[in-house]
């Protein structure tokens, strides 16, 4: 049963009880307007709160989700929430709250929707979602391991996996662009072309990031002009990947 249904189901509940104790000493039907006060007021957010469209700036909402971090079912506090195995927070934040990765991608028209979503009562994932005027989500943001949070790598290897991606989509709510962030470090960038609803070409292509080592021998070896194959020697002898594998 929903928040709605459970909501009428009571009313009607109470209306009968009333309704029984007034027969009973020959008054009317219908309870007051002051009897029905408690009521209402104890009801009041029931109806009102799941009847916004969307989540204004400072409330957050919390629902009963899933390991997809889908909002699967309203639910009326943090503590309700959390006793699911999965539970998500929906609210609006101000573009001073983003992360710096995301700033960049910020337009005054966006209003940003900040989802949480949480494991057993600890969090495990952000998702920000930039939507413009029309509600359409524009931009779609998500990562795990401190990647929109600014830590660094450091020597614990559970500190460095930091995986997610960045999705910008055009009007029509089409992907057009994405970057996704692997945890090796690397960074991938996609962008696809269409023709009407058919997609006609994804090309990828390859950042060099100079927190992985093998990307760092890299830059060194672009900032040094090193030729491919000496390049591929330091690769070799530190161990790494080389660019023209064997």
């Amino acid at each position: 049963m929903g928040i709605r249904e459970w909501g009428v189901d009571i009313v009607v509940r109470m209306h009968g009880y009333l309704s029984k104790r007034f027969a009973s000493k020959k008054q009317p039907l219908l309870p007051t307007p002051y009897s029905l006060l408690p009521i209402i007021l104890f009801l009041f957010p029931v109806f009102i709160i799941p009847a916004q469209d969307g989540v204004r700036a400072g409330e957050i909402h919390w629902y009963r989700s899933n390991s997809s971090g889908m909002a699967l079912e309203l639910v009326l506090s943090r503590t309700l929430a959390v006793r699911n195995e999965f539970c998500l927070s929906v609210q609006r934040i101000v573009p001073r709250a983003l992360p710096p990765l995301l700033l960049p991608y910020y337009d005054n028209s966006y209003q940003i929707e900040l989802r949480t979503l949480y494991e057993n009562g600890k969090e495990i994932r952000n998702q920000w979602i930039f939507r413009d005027t029309k509600g359409m989500a524009r931009i779609s943001a998500s990562g795990s391991g401190g990647l929109f949070d600014g830590i660094s790598s450091g020597d614990d290897p559970d500190e460095r996996k930091s995986s997610g991606f960045i999705e910008i989509r055009n009007s029509n709510g089409t992907i057009i662009r994405e970057r996704r962030f692997d945890d090796d470090l690397s960074e991938w960038e996609f962008r696809f072309a269409y023709d009407g609803n058919t997609l006609l070409n994804c090309a990828g292509l390859a950042s060099l990031h100079p927190r992985s080592k093998r990307d760092a021998i890299i830059i060194f070896g672009l900032n040094n002009k090193l030729s491919v194959g000496e390049t591929d020697d330091l690769l070799f002898e530190l161990g790494q990947e080389t660019i023209n594998k064997p």
